[in-house]
């Protein structure tokens, strides 16, 4: 099922240049305009895999720098997924984290939010959208805290090698985050 960019819909042409100009007016980075363009594009394709393909092949042929390119494929992989991260619990919040490698790339992971947020207010002006981004910001900011806090030291000191140190920050991670949410 392909979804058509109507007059009417979101991503409609002339929906994209006035999301463009509010990207400017807001002074988002070129990464962040280049991302809510191919956002855009994508949001036609009928299926994920189209919707990367399309992301993948417009940074190829308009030959955009490393971080644009990277920066869109990750708003169009995960775009749908941050906008719900409200209602997700600390497994689901945990693998998004993951997925845009929050712990590394802290300045990309701003930047996709700032996409989606972009991305939200022109598809639905509500504010739930922002709540979304609170939710996953403190969700990210406890996992930095646990990577900080030494919890692989206390694993290692306890006897555990290998994979197990690997689980037992995993369930530490997991704990903080689920601490944090339910008392947000």
């Amino acid at each position: 099922m392909s979804v058509s960019l109507s007059v009417s819909t979101p991503f409609a042409p002339k929906n994209v240049l006035a999301l463009l100009d509010r990207s400017a007016q807001e002074e988002a980075p070129l990464p962040v305009r280049f991302a809510l363009l191919v956002l855009a594009a994508a949001r036609s394709a009928p299926d994920a895999v189209i919707a990367q393909n399309t992301a993948r092949q417009m940074s190829e042929r308009l030959k955009v720098p490393a971080d644009c390119r990277e920066l869109a494929q990750l708003t169009v992989r995960v775009a749908d997924r941050v906008q719900q991260s409200v209602t997700a619990d600390a497994p689901e919040l945990l693998a998004l984290l993951e997925m845009c490698d929050t712990l590394r790339r802290p300045e990309r992971f701003e930047c996709l939010l700032q996409a989606c947020a972009l991305g939200a207010q022109m598809q639905n002006p509500g504010l739930q959208w922002r709540l979304a981004f609170s939710h996953l910001r403190l969700a990210a900011r406890t996992r930095a805290e646990v990577a900080v806090q030494g919890i692989s030291e206390k694993a290692l000191a306890s006897g555990l090698q290998g994979p197990a140190v690997g689980a037992y920050l995993r369930s530490a991670t997991l704990q903080a985050i689920s601490e944090k949410i339910r008392n947000h």
